[in-house]
């Protein structure tokens, strides 16, 4: 199972923050080919069905964060926009919805290279973050939700 951080602009056919998971559930989510946060020589995978995918609302403009997860249902491919760059569709199901928006600056003292590159960049892009870069992320993730919702996020 592979992990990703989906990075989307919150627009008119997108419900940037669902009142439940059900808005969000078996809808088409829609992000460019991706790539590794940190730029290695891995080989990076497109998703698959049973990868984990974060949703993380840019910020810029008002509002947004780091929102929830859910699991690939379905993975339809790449399609090419009007502008001609393959765009890929895929499905989430079994999502996780946190209260409120994370902002970014509630990462700001985690470190790791992960956290850095997906809090920075505020482009629409889908990151694929290793086992290791997984697992400190979604550390990161449970200790600042319980601090901030006083619940912990259990990311299975």
């Amino acid at each position: 199972m592979a992990t990703f951080v989906l990075k989307v602009n919150a627009h008119p056919a997108f419900t940037p923050f669902p009142n439940t998971p059900l808005e969000w559930e078996n809808r088409q989510f829609f992000g460019p080919a991706s790539r590794s946060v940190i730029g290695g020589p891995e080989q990076v995978p497109m998703p698959a069905v049973n990868d984990r995918v974060h949703v993380w609302i840019n910020e810029r403009g008002g509002g947004g964060g780091y929102t929830g997860y859910g699991k690939v249902v379905h993975y339809a491919g790449q399609t090419l926009g009007k502008i001609k760059r393959p765009t890929y569709e895929f499905r989430l199901a079994k999502i996780r919805i946190l209260p409120a928006p994370l902002k970014g600056d509630c990462f700001w003292e985690y470190g790791g290279e992960a956290i850095s590159s997906i809090r920075r960049y505020t482009l629409r892009q889908l990151l694929w973050i290793n086992t290791i870069q997984a697992r400190e992320f979604e550390a990161a993730l449970r200790e600042i939700v319980r601090r901030n919702f006083g619940e912990p996020l259990t990311c299975h």
